[in-house]
């Protein structure tokens, strides 16, 4: 049985204990996949060899706090493994900074929304062809959903078609084909993993976005129906 590839994509400051049991990025998507019947190989970005694709069912990839177009050496090794994966048509999952990656990589743009940060839980929409996706099986047409971001795709890669969306950001999910579907939002994370990546940045947040993270976090809620994606993303496509 091969396992689903999920790579890590988080590199976390010195701000963040090691030691608190919500620092593995790991676990939240080991937590958010359980129930279904592969299992999953987390592996994290900057290790020094990445695994053959052809040892694995799927690709996962993970959010993070860098943006698509920074220099970091990484970022373009992991482009390169997003094309191979796409070439291979391996199904593969983008989660927010996953999914500014892999448009970037196939052609689209990325960019700091000019609307502000998208933090807390808003709800998105479903389009027509978002409604008639598999990946989003059994969610209703308006959803709530975990968010903590800057950057968003502006430009989706041709031949991509526009799944959800919502007022601040108006491409939340995409897809490509029957092996390439990719969220903003965070189906892996709960009000807690959000206070937890977000405490340390508040005076960040505030000075640079005007926005008291201690007035949102407060009210989030868990989003439950958006972890169906992990669910429907095993059923229809890596299976």
């Amino acid at each position: 049985m091969k396992p689903v590839l999920v790579f890590n994509s988080v590199n976390w400051s010195e701000a963040y204990d090691s030691e608190d049991p919500l620092w593995s990025v790991g676990d939240w998507f080991r937590n958010g996949w359980s129930g279904n019947e592969l299992p999953l190989d987390v592996r994290h970005v900057k290790d020094s060899e990445y695994p053959n694709l052809e040892n694995h069912a799927g690709l996962i990839l993970t959010g993070s706090p860098s943006s698509a177009y920074d220099e970091d050496a990484w970022i373009p090794r992991l482009s390169d493994l997003i094309l191979e994966a796409l070439d291979r048509k391996l199904p593969t999952l983008g989660v927010c900074f996953g999914h500014q990656l892999i448009a970037q990589a196939l052609g689209g743009k990325v960019e700091p929304n000019a609307k502000g940060w998208e933090i807390g839980d808003p709800e998105v929409k479903l389009t027509a062809e978002g409604k008639a996706d598999p990946i989003f099986d059994g969610i209703p047409d308006s959803f709530r959903v975990i968010q903590s971001h800057k950057d968003i795709v502006t430009e989706m890669p041709a031949e991509s078609v526009l799944l959800a969306s919502n007022d601040l950001c108006a491409i939340q999910a995409f897809g490509m084909g029957d092996y390439l579907r990719t969220v903003q939002f965070h189906p892996e994370m709960g009000p807690e993993h959000l206070n937890y990546i977000l405490a340390p940045r508040r005076a960040m947040i505030l000075e640079s976005a005007g926005i008291d993270i201690d007035t949102i976090l407060p009210k989030v809620c868990s989003t439950p129906e958006s972890r169906r994606v992990f669910r429907n993303f095993e059923k229809y496509f890596v299976k």
